[in-house]
């Protein structure tokens, strides 16, 4: 497996930063149990961070799924012996939380997978989260921009070995099943939303600065709509695109 190592002892942890289960992983013989808390710990904050990310780019948060969260588990355990999307049993990644109750009128439309590798479990506490979340955007930057899906999760498990810490990481997520068979292609709007929102309002003249704060506006409101056509969503992207060439620069 191609493992991203990190190496702990370049990294202290402060006395005053230390969470409960921090003390217990530094007091006590690592256990099953607290090998457990610590992936649910850092399951939990990749999670929060993958909402944060996309607040920041003012996009919907994804709801936490139990029965997703279940799947993303067993495939982060999974992915420690046969690092693909196929499962062991042969059947795909994606298919997991369906073993465990997600409903067959849902689907799950998305799979991302990482691993990690450290020889301290203080630094995967520390930094695991943050490592789980760079590895993912790195492997492909668009999927948590363009992906359309309304919930999801993030298993991790950690596996000891007497030198190592071997982490594997799985992103699921699903939604409702569309209806229509056309998928829309929201990229092109994203792209020029997300450029639109590295601006600098003081480089630009006031009048062509509000244009632009209303087509980003009209933008959203039709990215955001359940029920749109291709061609709205196009022509949105054309329109902001064009409000963006047109910006006139600041003259003092």
């Amino acid at each position: 497996m191609d493992w991203t190592n990190q190496k702990g002892s370049a990294f202290d942890l402060n006395a005053g930063e230390l969470t409960e289960i921090n003390s217990e992983v530094l007091t006590n013989l690592v256990s099953e149990e607290t090998l457990l808390r610590v992936s649910q710990k850092i399951s939990q904050e990749t999670h929060a961070r993958i909402n944060d990310y996309r607040k920041d780019k003012h996009l919907e948060e994804y709801k936490w799924d139990s029965y997703i969260q279940a799947g993303a588990d067993l495939r982060g355990k999974e992915i420690l012996t046969t690092p693909t999307s196929t499962r062991p049993n042969g059947e795909e990644g994606m298919d997991a939380p369906y073993d465990f109750g997600y409903p067959r009128e849902k689907l799950i439309q998305m799979e991302a997978i990482t691993s990690l590798a450290s020889n301290s479990l203080k630094w995967l506490i520390q930094n695991g989260s943050r490592e789980i979340f760079r590895l993912l955007l790195q492997n492909d930057p668009r999927f948590l921009l363009e992906d359309d899906s309304t919930e999801s999760a993030v298993g991790v498990h950690i596996a000891e070995t007497v030198d190592n810490y071997f982490m594997g990481a799985v992103y699921l997520a699903g939604k409702e099943k569309e209806q229509t068979i056309t998928k829309i292609d929201r990229s092109q709007l994203v792209e020029a939303y997300n450029y639109s929102s590295d601006l600098i309002e003081l480089e630009y003249s006031p009048y062509s600065w509000g244009k632009l704060m209303l087509a980003k506006a009209e933008a959203m409101e039709i990215y955001r709509k359940k029920e749109t056509s291709q061609a709205e969503i196009d022509q949105a992207a054309k329109k902001l695109l064009r409000t963006i060439v047109d910006l006139s620069p600041y003259e003092q």
